[in-house]
């Protein structure tokens, strides 16, 4: 597993892999293992949060933004007449 020696944090080794490939948009990595060796290893990302590609964590989304889905790569906006004043959210308010 060569490619695994200069990997980032967030990447996995797949086997055969000329390189590290990073956890996809909406999942992050997997602390608990030493080496993530697939995608599957990669962990979804929970309600309230979102993960670019190549998460090491899961972000929370921001005040005035939720995310009410798993495995997302963005936080939404509210819109117009409703607000969230916390992050982490799931749903805005009236």
């Amino acid at each position: 597993r060569g490619c695994c020696v200069a990997r980032r944090v967030a990447d996995y080794c797949a086997d055969r892999a000329p390189a590290a490939l990073p956890c996809p948009a909406g999942k992050r990595m997997n602390a608990s293992l030493r080496v993530m060796v697939s995608e599957s290893d990669c962990i979804i990302c929970p309600e309230g949060t979102f993960c670019s590609v190549g998460s090491a964590e899961a972000q929370s989304c921001a005040p005035g933004t939720y995310n009410d889905q798993l495995n997302a790569s963005t936080c939404v906006s509210c819109v117009a007449g409703t607000f969230q004043a916390v992050a982490r959210s799931t749903a805005c308010e009236a």
